[in-house]
Parts: C-alpha cells; sequence; structure tokens
C-alpha cells in the first residue's frame, strides 16, 4: 500500500475533534484486500513542523481503536484541547515482525476560537 494523504476536516480550537474511521487496504491486479492489523500496533503524531516536538501522540490502546483488526479498520477516537496551528501528522504501523510502515500522512488544521 502507498503512503495515503488524508487531510481532516478542519477543527475548531476547544472543540472536541470527532473520531474517524480509517481502513487500510492494499489492490494488487484489481482486486483490493483488507490489510490484516492483527497485532500491529499503531502510533500518530502531531507536529508544527517536520523537526518540533510532538505536541499530541495517540496510539493503540490511547487514542487510536482498532475495531476490526483482521479487515484493516481502526479509529481516532475523540479528543480535545489542541491548540489553534495547522498541524503535520502520519500515522505508523509496526508489525510483530519489526517492520515499520506509514500508510497515512496530511494535516490537521485547528482555527482559533473566539467563544471561551
Amino acid at each position: 500500500m502507498a503512503v495515503g494523504t488524508y487531510n481532516f476536516p478542519i477543527q475548531q480550537e476547544g472543540d472536541t475533534f470527532n473520531s474517524v474511521q480509517f481502513t487500510c487496504t492494499t489492490t494488487s491486479n484489481a482486486v483490493t484486500t483488507p490489510i490484516d492489523l492483527t497485532s500491529v500496533s499503531i502510533k500518530m503524531q502531531l507536529r508544527k513542523t517536520y523537526q518540533s516536538e510532538a505536541l499530541l501522540t495517540l496510539e493503540s490502546g490511547s487514542g487510536i481503536t482498532i475495531t476490526d483488526a483482521v479487515n484493516g479498520v481502526f479509529r481516532i477516537d475523540e479528543f480535545i484541547n489542541i491548540s489553534a496551528y495547522n498541524y503535520l501528522y502520519d500515522i505508523q504501523f509496526t508489525y510483530n515482525s519489526g517492520v515499520v510502515k506509514t500508510y497515512v500522512k496530511g494535516f490537521l488544521e485547528v482555527l482559533k476560537e473566539v467563544t471561551r
């Protein structure tokens, strides 16, 4: 599977981020097959720049939930309290074998709130 780009819908600072579900698949000879996430750990980080400290780290069991491992389905759970900025992120998958793959990357833009 190639790295796909997904830019989250624009969020409002102070609002709850609604969960987002992903399904990981691979296509070969026009046949799409789910990527089995059994025994895979998933990690996502938000950063302001590639070199900056991670401002938010989500992992399997702590902000990321694998909902249907055999069919490649997981979700980013709800969270709150992210400061306004246009963040970079990617989602990294680590297999039991030690193989690490990044399947998803993009941006999460959070706009400044007016009502506090």
